[in-house]
């Protein structure tokens, strides 16, 4: 998260920023620090409860940037949802993001492998944030949301296992 309040702090005379993070894990203390050393407008609700977290999302969100299964989160509320890079420490580089919709199939990170395969879709939050304010009709959300339901959805989930189960 570090260096999406790194970029994040570059555009902060171009867009309007507050950024609301959910959680209160190890990196708590560096994600305040980082904030408050990049002058980011910041909210943090800490740990919530899974009964209120989709309320606390569509109160407090325009847009998502998480990795893995938070990117979900959003998605299935019809939240534009952007990813992040898995690994801060092994980066590729250090502006890179990816809508859930670009993403192959099951991928919920950006990676190494989708710089390569895909290029084109890797984008700066720069790009990201242009796309996101000039979508006025939720359209962005709307493909989030559609890629959830086709890869992510539990009634994927479950028909997967039963697959394989039956394939074994």
């Amino acid at each position: 998260i570090s260096k999406l309040i790194i970029n994040l702090s570059k555009l902060t005379k171009k867009f309007n920023l507050e950024l609301n993070i959910i959680g209160s894990g190890s990196c708590y203390e560096k994600i305040f620090d980082d904030c408050k050393s990049h002058n980011i407008k910041y909210i943090f609700h800490g740990k919530i409860r899974k009964l209120d977290l989709d309320n606390i999302i569509i109160k407090n969100s325009d847009i998502i940037f998480a990795m893995g299964t938070s990117a979900l989160e959003g998605a299935k509320l019809r939240i534009p949802s952007v990813m992040t890079q898995v690994n801060e420490e092994t980066q590729f580089g250090s502006n890179n993001y990816m809508w859930l919709f670009d993403a192959k199939e099951f991928e919920l990170s950006v990676n190494k492998s989708q710089e390569i395969l895909f290029k084109k879709r890797i984008k700066t939050i720069e790009e990201i944030l242009e796309e996101f304010i000039e979508d006025e009709n939720n359209i962005l959300g709307t493909k989030c949301y559609r890629h959830f339901r086709k890869f992510h959805s539990i009634d994927i989930g479950i028909s997967k296992i039963i697959y394989s189960s039956l394939k074994a």
